[in-house]
């Protein structure tokens, strides 16, 4: 016949899972201990749906939300990255990577847009990752970050790509801050004086005045 736990149960599953088990074991162990209930299709359908929306890490209300940070801060991953000296990584661990690991080692589909994260891990450890399960719940999921091992070649290369990466961003910070000093000085730099070039552009008038006079004496003696 089947059940459906109704908790954990030592060699036979794991609260909510449908198992097969023979009528003695249920009503004589089971039922009196209130661990299991007999299966029918609509609470396998409501089992079967519940248990999606466990592996979708998804709440439709605060209790399942609690259920899920009770599942989720019991639970560890480890991913494996390269390293090199004091432990620094070449690149680091992201949301995504988080989420692809907890799906492929533990059946759990996390949307990264739940995972809070400061910034990328770069360092080997163990972090406690906040998860946003909704419903003002909050869960830690244990991140272990442990050390691939490589070849002193592989380090070798790693540690030189990383090095270069880490000189071009410096080599474009100092460019980008080199840019904006410029258009800042440009900014400050005084306009040119515009009185000065309108006396510049104007007509002596003094010098006007001396023409028209010699004109109108060459005129009078003309006359």
């Amino acid at each position: 016949m089947q059940v459906i736990l109704k908790n954990d149960v030592d060699h036979l599953g794991y609260k909510n899972d449908v198992v097969d088990v023979k009528r003695g074991y249920w009503r004589n162990f089971l039922r009196p201990r209130g661990l299991a209930e007999q299966a029918s299709a609509t609470l396998i359908r409501e089992v079967a749906d519940a248990q999606e929306r466990r592996r979708s890490l998804e709440a439709n209300n605060a209790a399942e939300a609690e259920e899920l940070k009770l599942l989720l801060d019991r639970t560890t991953i480890e991913i494996g990255a390269n390293a090199g000296a004091e432990g620094r990584l070449f690149g680091s661990v992201t949301a995504l990577d988080i989420s692809r690991v907890l799906e492929a080692t533990r059946k759990l589909r996390l949307d990264t847009r739940k995972i809070t994260l400061d910034a990328p891990l770069k360092t080997l450890g163990t972090y406690q990752v906040p998860v946003n399960l909704g419903h003002g719940v909050t869960a830690e999921l244990t991140v272990e970050v442990t050390e691939q091992k490589l070849t002193e070649e592989q380090l070798a290369r790693l540690e030189g790509e990383r090095k270069a990466a880490e000189e071009a961003e410096i080599a474009a910070q100092l460019k980008a801050e080199a840019k904006a000093k410029a258009a800042a000085e440009a900014g400050n730099a005084p306009a040119p004086d515009a009185d000065v070039d309108a006396d510049a552009d104007a007509p002596d008038a003094e010098a006007t005045e001396v023409d028209e006079s010699e004109a109108v004496a060459t005129a009078d003696a003309e006359a």
